[in-house]
Order: C-alpha cells, then sequence, then structure tokens
C-alpha cells in the first residue's frame, strides 16, 4: 500500500512538472486555501461556534471566494481556449483527489490499522432486513448474519415488504428464537425499515439489505465502532461486490474500490462520511429517533438519511467491517439503477439545500462546509463540467489538434490508472481489477450522462419508479470468503 502511494504521489509530481509554472502555482494556491479553510473549521468546531461577521456567511463561501479569486487572476493574466479551461478546471479537481483524498484515505486506514480492535460492543443490536421479492437471496443472508459473532443480545428482524414470491416462506424456514419475521403491504424500502424500527429492542441497529451477505465479525466490529465515541450517530460498513465475473461487474468493482470506499475513509476523517450504505450501516438508536427515522420522498432513503443525521449535528464514521453485495451484471441493469441512484441523490441533495445556506444544526462544520459542498458539486457541476470538455475536445479534433487532445487525454488516463493502483491496495480489492483503469474513463462519462439525465429528471419532475434488476444468489470467491458456497438460483426481483 505504501508503495502504492508512493507511485500516486511520483505520477502527480511527473504531471506537475509538465505543466507550465503558473497553473502548478494556482494548483497549490487553492491547495493552501484547502488547508486553510480545513483548519479553519476544525478551529470553529472545538470553540462551538464562528466569529463575527463570519458567522452570517455559509461556510463554503470562505473557500470558494478566494479559490475563485485566484483563478480569476490566472485567466485574466493568461487568455486560454475553451478547451484549456475546462482542462484547467479537471486539473482542479484531478488536484484535489491526489492532494486531499488519497492522502486522507490512506491516513484513516492506516490509524484504523494502528488503532487494532476496538473493545467488544455491549450494546443490545438489532438487525433490520427489508425484503421484497428476494427469495433468492435471503436465505444465505439470514445465514450470515446468524453466523457472525456477536458478544451481547441479538435479534434479527426480517421485514417482508407484501413480496409477491416466496420471501415470505424462505423468512420462516429461517426463523429461530433470534430470527423474527415481520409481514407488511408493500410501501417501499423507508416504510419497511420504519416498521422494524417499531419492533426493534436493540440500542444499536444495523440495517443489511437482503442480497447482501456479510463476514463473521462484521457485526461485532460495525457496533464496536460506533460505540468508541458518543457524538457518533452511525457507521457505515466497507462494501464489495459479491461477483466479479462480467466486464460490468469488474468496473463496478473497481467504482467501489476507487470511488465509493476511498471517499467514504477520506471522508471519515472529518467525521463526515457523506452516505450509509443499506448493503451494511450501523446506527444509534438515540440518533435515529432524533431525525424521525427513514423517509419515502427519495429514492435513496439511506443517503437522505445519512444527510439528516450529519444535518442534525451527529457525526458519520466509517468501519472496515465487511459486506457484500450484489451488482447489476448487464449494461441495462446498471442503468436502471444507477439512474434510480443519481435521481434519489439529486432529491436528497435539493431536500437539504438549506445547509448550503449556513442555517443547519451543521453549520460551521466539516459537513456543511466541505462535505455537502463537495457532494452538490460533484453532482451536479462536475457532469456538465465534463460535458463541455467533451465537447470541446470533439471541437478541437475537428479542427486538427489531434496530438494535443491525445496527450491530454493519455495523461488523464495515467493518472486515473496510477490512483486505481492506490485505491485497489488501500481496499484490499483484487490487483488484477487494474486492467480496467483505462476503461474507467469512458466508464465515468457513462455514469455522469446518467446523472444529467437524472438532473433533468427532478428539473421537469417525470414519474419516479421503482427498478429491477436480474439478481444471483450469493457465491463465488467473494461470497466464500464470507460464508460457504452454495448453489446458484437466477430471480428477477425488485432493487427495492
Amino acid at each position: 500500500m505504501h508503495a502504492a502511494l508512493l507511485a500516486s504521489v511520483a505520477a502527480f509530481g511527473v504531471l506537475l512538472d509538465s505543466l507550465p509554472s503558473a497553473v502548478v502555482e494556482v494548483c497549490l494556491g487553492v491547495g493552501v486555501v484547502g488547508l486553510l479553510y480545513h483548519a479553519f473549521l476544525s478551529a470553529v468546531e472545538r470553540a462551538g461556534g464562528r466569529p463575527w461577521p463570519l458567522s452570517s456567511l455559509p461556510d463554503w463561501l470562505l473557500f470558494a471566494l478566494p479559490t475563485a479569486g485566484i483563478v480569476g487572476l490566472y485567466l485574466r493574466s493568461h487568455p486560454v481556449s475553451p478547451l484549456r479551461a475546462g482542462l484547467f478546471g479537471a486539473l482542479l479537481v484531478v488536484f484535489f483527489y491526489f492532494w486531499y483524498v488519497l492522502p486522507a484515505a490512506w491516513y484513516h486506514k492506516v490509524r484504523s490499522d494502528r488503532e487494532g480492535d476496538p473493545d467488544p460492543p455491549e450494546s443490545s443490536l438489532t438487525v433490520l432486513v427489508p425484503a421484497y421479492n428476494e427469495e433468492a437471496c435471503l436465505g444465505r443472508t439470514l445465514d450470515s448474519l446468524t453466523e457472525a459473532s456477536y458478544p451481547g443480545q441479538k435479534e434479527i428482524l426480517v421485514v417482508d415488504d407484501g413480496s409477491t414470491d416466496a420471501t415470505y416462506e424462505t423468512a420462516l424456514a429461517h426463523a429461530t428464537d433470534e430470527v423474527t419475521v415481520l409481514r407488511k403491504p408493500n410501501g417501499g424500502k423507508a416504510t419497511a425499515l420504519n416498521y422494524g424500527l417499531e419492533w426493534a429492542t436493540g440500542d444499536a441497529v444495523v440495517t443489511v439489505d437482503a442480497d447482501s451477505v456479510v463476514v463473521p465479525d462484521a457485526l461485532e466490529r460495525i457496533v464496536a465502532d460506533l460505540e468508541a465515541h458518543s457524538n457518533v450517530g452511525a457507521v457505515g460498513g466497507t462494501v464489495r461486490l459479491l461477483h466479479t465475473d462480467s466486464s460490468v461487474e469488474k468496473l463496478q468493482a473497481l467504482e467501489y474500490a476507487v470511488g465509493l470506499n476511498t471517499f467514504r475513509r477520506a471522508f471519515a476523517a472529518l467525521g463526515n462520511v457523506n452516505v450509509v450504505p443499506g448493503c451494511l450501516g450501523c446506527f444509534r438508536r438515540e440518533a435515529l429517533e432524533s431525525v424521525g427515522g427513514y423517509d419515502g420522498d427519495t429514492l435513496t432513503e439511506d443517503y437522505d438519511l445519512t444527510l439528516k443525521l450529519l444535518t442534525a449535528g451527529w457525526e458519520v464514521r466509517a468501519s472496515e467491517a465487511v459486506s457484500y453485495t450484489e451488482a447489476p451484471s448487464t449494461w441495462r441493469d446498471l442503468y436502471r439503477q444507477r439512474v434510480r441512484w443519481t435521481r434519489g441523490n439529486v432529491e436528497s441533495l435539493r431536500k437539504h439545500a438549506g445547509v448550503l445556506g449556513g442555517g443547519s444544526a451543521a453549520a460551521g462544520t466539516a459537513f456543511s462546509g466541505i462535505v455537502f459542498p463537495f457532494q452538490v458539486v460533484s453532482l451536479v457541476v462536475l457532469p456538465v463540467l465534463t460535458a463541455a470538455v467533451l465537447g470541446t475536445v470533439g471541437a478541437q479534433l475537428a479542427m486538427g489538434h489531434v496530438e494535443l487532445v491525445v496527450t491530454t487525454l493519455s495523461l488523464f488516463v495515467l493518472l486515473q490508472t496510477v490512483a486505481t493502483g492506490f485505491a485497489l491496495a488501500l481496499d484490499e480489492t483484487d490487483p488484477r481489477l487494474l486492467a480496467y483503469a483505462p476503461v474507467a474513463v469512458p466508464y465515468q462519462y457513462f455514469m455522469n450522462a446518467i446523472t444529467l439525465k437524472s438532473i433533468l429528471d427532478v428539473a421537469v419532475g417525470t414519474d419516479r419508479e421503482w427498478t429491477h434488476i436480474s439478481r444471483r444468489s450469493p457465491g463465488g470467491d467473494a461470497a466464500d470468503a464470507a460464508v460457504d458456497a452454495g448453489p446458484t438460483l437466477e430471480a428477477e426481483v425488485s432493487d427495492d
């Protein structure tokens, strides 16, 4: 892992050395502003509030204004073409990833490893498993949960959300003194989780999707991480894929390692993990009750709940507890899943947009000053910037500037490959996935196109609908790491 980090730093150094000195100075200037801004937010949190007159300003403006000034001065003295302006914006994003995200993720991982195993958890535990048409996967999920170690009281509540297949019967077949099966009319995942909370008796609540498999120490580890700090309201687990057979699955495995898990660790260093995944998340019961549980007004209830907790002032951290989950195996299923995810994320950001105004309990924290603004930029601004860059690249190619375009894109692909190698080492994921790193660039363009569609859907108010993907019951090398291998089944079920 240390060698991969050094390679990443060296590659980024090569990039900086190849750029004009003025561009490097701008990047370093923005980086220094970012470090000072982070230090300021940390001081504000320790002091319990911002001094006047800064108390009347949204946190993010304290970073955006000096950054805009630095970039504006550069562009004023160095007029650039549209292509170079777009690439300059992309360079700032790359700089942020190498300057902050990778080192912060590495720091969190090293710190977690050095701290070793936390003290055994003491809280009583309720595990909620919402299920809708999950007969193919539910049995293996429940087997992994019952076999998972936990030193205290543990109950597992399966909530059948009006399934039309044999999900309820499958759950009953696994019912024990520890496993209770609940049934309700179909109303969506949020209602199923809230229904389960009404029956839950544990002080700690873990949620696990019905198509996911936890490793034997996952429950004990994630609850222990929750108990480590009294101000932590939730902890997000580490998610990996059950199957990486098709190219679509391999690209998603790469995305989880390089994007989701790396950013989760980076934001965990701030105590502000941006999403607690439904595959494996742990909540303090007090925190859940303080924000009213789950809402059903977005398509991504897990992301919405995480934003509610952060907005209310709770910390959200990351855990190395592992859960393996199903992923779409075809481009069609991937498209449908990501349309739902990105639309739900856009809905959630719009719902909590007041955070940008500084009027929430999270004002003056890393959440309102860094994490939430970054989410807005990455979900709304970057896809638009990417589309503009692609259009400009096409125009430059049409004008015969082939060498400039090829050289620039090759450099970004090289950086993507190096960063991928580091992220895979950090996530302890199969290093052979590195071969797919160059393909990750057009894959990200595909995801950005989906994001733009979702933004338009929310803007014009098109009908919301749940997607359906083809599932397989757990199997393969990844699943073997959690529980013994079993037969593979095929079923068409809801991605609820």
